[in-house]
């Protein structure tokens, strides 16, 4: 018998990183500083040059959230990674004594559900959190079964793998692993508070590769894949004063502490890591109140509204812009949704998205009952000179699994 939770699990193994920099050493203490070309191991070298600036790559996998997941992430050298945000939620481990992030000091520390400020927390302004895309690549020319993992920080370069990716994913239906690709590094000019600078930046092609070949390439096997050790810090990316803790901040620098989750921020101003839904007055630290009760009437319209919504292979993406198009004033995050009714959803509104859904069933069974009979007359060389149904409000999109999940961005409303 598999054991649940683990058995299913996949990790993929990784042979070596390749670093877009090196670490020089300074008056003070060594940095990171970026270069023109890849830094790679040996292996890598002795294949395509000491500096080499492209490499023939395949991606091992169609999933992105496997072969390039992004996140803001904080370092320390002692205890890895010590919080990993997307935006809007983080997990952190912090210290239990102090209630800040762990460090070298740290003798105990724990988990805990924060919210994330993204590039407005005191931690990214003072350079120690950082957005960092991991992708993971096989080199097939060269020996050995596993992938190869490039680290980047830098915002067009993050761009240019979610584009190229997003692209690639859509041509060819969700099946692009183990197609041909190259990855490059290009320079560009860009503005920068301190004036144009150029800076290399990662782009994806394939010179030689039609559109059509695409459609040739063997699909990849969705697994539920934790990637690669994301404990282990991106040296190239980090200078080793943030990872040892020992950064000089600036005094004009918001203060970097996080308050225990218990107790709130000192200063309702301030702005940082503290824990999620922290109420604006202090509270005395209790025990966790229980998870509310859902409205029974709620719980089962949004279960019959889920059904019909993987009956008709309605997508997430489409169901989150067909309720944002009809109540824009509702603020609907980008999560994927669940089983249980999410947080903003009414009864009004499943009752008005289940009405919309069984049009769209109907106009469907319409379009294949034409379908049919064309066919039927066809057969008989009688085709008959009626027009087929307006479809326009049919289309649908290709999914993989039984399962409704995010196959394009939110702003793709389709009247269904």
């Amino acid at each position: 018998m598999p054991i649940k939770n683990l058995s299913e699990i996949r990790r993929l193994p990784r042979i070596a990183k390749i670093r877009l920099g090196v670490i020089v050493q300074g008056r003070e203490h060594d940095y990171p500083q970026r270069v023109d070309w890849f830094v790679c191991p040996e292996l890598v070298r002795q294949a395509y040059g000491e500096q080499p600036t492209t490499l023939p790559i395949m991606f091992p996998s169609s999933d992105p959230e496997v072969i390039a997941p992004q996140y803001y992430k904080c370092y320390r050298r002692t205890y890895g990674l010590v919080c990993r945000g997307d935006g809007e939620t983080c997990r952190a481990k912090l210290d239990t004594g102090t209630g800040t992030l762990a460090d070298r000091n740290t003798t105990d520390w724990k988990y805990e559900q924060m919210i994330c400020e993204g590039e407005e927390c005191p931690e990214f302004h003072e350079g120690n959190c950082k957005r960092v895309m991991s992708i993971l690549f096989v080199l097939f020319e060269l020996p050995g079964l596993g992938v190869y993992q490039l680290d980047t920080s830098n915002r067009s370069s993050i761009i240019n793998a979610n584009s190229f990716i997003y692209m690639l994913n859509s041509m060819t239906r969700g099946h692009f692993a183990m197609v041909p690709l190259k990855m490059s590094l290009l320079k560009e000019e860009r503005q920068t508070p301190d004036g144009k600078r150029t800076i290399s930046c990662l782009v994806f092609n394939k010179d030689d590769i039609k559109p059509i070949d695409l459609l040739k390439g063997i699909a990849g096997q969705n697994l539920l894949v934790e990637g690669t050790d994301e404990e282990e810090p991106p040296d190239d990316l980090y200078p080793p004063t943030v990872l040892d803790g020992t950064t000089v901040r600036p005094a004009a620098a918001p203060p970097a502490t996080v308050p225990v989750p218990a107790s709130p921020p000192a200063d309702k101003q301030a702005k940082g890591l503290r824990p999620a839904g922290l109420p604006g007055k202090a509270k005395a630290a209790k025990a966790p109140t229980p998870t509310p009760l859902i409205d029974p009437g709620l719980l089962n319209g949004w279960k019959q509204l889920r059904d019909l919504q993987i009956e008709t292979s309605v997508t997430d993406a489409m169901m989150r812009g067909g309720f944002r198009k009809d109540y824009p004033n509702v603020k609907i995050p980008k999560s994927a949704l669940t089983d249980t009714p999410p947080p903003w959803v009414t009864k009004p509104m499943i009752e008005n998205m289940f009405e919309r859904l069984k049009k769209y069933k109907q106009s469907l069974a319409t379009v294949k009952e034409f379908a049919a009979d064309h066919l039927a007359a066809r057969a008989t060389e009688q085709i008959p000179e009626t027009k087929a149904p307006d479809a326009t409000e049919t289309k649908q999109q290709d999914v993989s699994t039984a399962n409704p999940t995010d196959q394009g961005p939110d702003n793709e409303i389709l009247d269904f």
